[in-house]
């Protein structure tokens, strides 16, 4: 399904596809996917997970780790600075509009602790 934010003149997309692609849109334009399946039509969701990593499941919520990951985004310990980014249960997603990335925080988008991801790296 599609999930849609307008934002002053820009529109956001996110829309779990069928094949199991994950993509975030701006405007119509793709600026992060995931990876797709195309012989598959199948149920996927992905989620932002309590350790940070961003995942693509097969099946449907709420099962508990889905039938079988498919992507993740594989949250690196060295990107993280001196904090332990797991005893803190605060992560978020969030759409850099400066270069078109995507990027996990630890904390909340009032009090950002560390980028934990980026589409980019």
């Amino acid at each position: 399904g599609i999930i849609e934010v307008a934002d002053g003149t820009d529109t956001i997309k996110l829309d779990q596809q069928r094949d199991g692609n994950f993509k975030v849109m701006r405007n119509n334009d793709v600026i992060f996917h995931t990876i797709s399946r195309p012989e598959e039509s199948l149920d996927y969701y992905t989620e932002l997970q309590g350790d940070c990593n961003l995942v693509t499941y097969l099946g449907t919520p709420p099962s508990f780790y889905g039938e079988g990951m498919v992507w993740k985004s594989d949250i690196h310990i060295d990107h993280v600075p001196a904090i332990d980014y797991r005893s803190n249960p605060d992560c978020f997603l969030a759409l850099n509009k400066d270069d078109d990335t995507l990027s996990i925080y630890v904390g909340t988008p009032d009090k950002v602790f560390a980028e934990l991801w980026n589409s980019d790296w």
